[in-house]
């Protein structure tokens, strides 16, 4: 439930929840509660634009989900520090996102590859590369209408139609 009320206006009740429960799972030694709730913390503050924060605990996490063998939560993280990055240092960002789409594929976790192609294309359309902006949009927009997603295909072709009125 704290994952979810990191995605709406009770941000800050998600983030306390999420950080207390990663105090419990240290003080249990149980490394993979403590590297899935660092990762989902760090998409909470990101939300709440905490960015410096959420950095800090998203590359915690990354530490843990590589020693702990979590690849879908390294492609999780990644993608989130090329979100965070987007925001605060552009030319960083690529290499986040490229390696999310990378470990996601292999996964074949279509949700957030999804994901990961938005913030990609997102990327690029700060970059005022419309070109490949389209092209990560609508890599989403397919798998997103092809899996059923509800709210994000709609935001995705309102962001595809600003691109062909630029």
């Amino acid at each position: 439930l704290a994952e979810a009320w990191c995605r709406t206006d009770a941000k800050d009740k998600g983030i306390q929840i999420l950080a207390s429960a990663i105090s419990m799972y240290q003080a249990a030694n149980w490394k993979v509660g403590v590297a899935k709730t660092k990762s989902l913390l760090g998409e909470g503050y990101w939300l709440a634009g905490k960015y410096d924060k959420a950095k800090e605990v998203v590359k915690e996490s990354v530490e843990l989900t590589e020693h702990c063998g979590m690849r879908f939560y390294l492609g999780f993280c990644h993608r989130i520090l090329g979100e965070i990055e987007r925001v605060i240092a552009p030319d960083q960002s690529s290499t986040y996102f490229e390696k999310s789409i990378l470990i996601l594929k292999e996964l074949k976790a279509e949700n957030e590859l999804a994901l990961a192609y938005v913030g990609y294309g997102r990327l690029y359309k700060q970059k005022q590369r419309f070109d490949k902006a389209s092209e990560y949009l609508k890599k989403s927009l397919e798998i997103m209408e092809r899996l059923g997603t509800i709210i994000e295909p709609d935001k995705i072709k309102m962001e595809l139609a600003e691109l062909l009125e630029t």
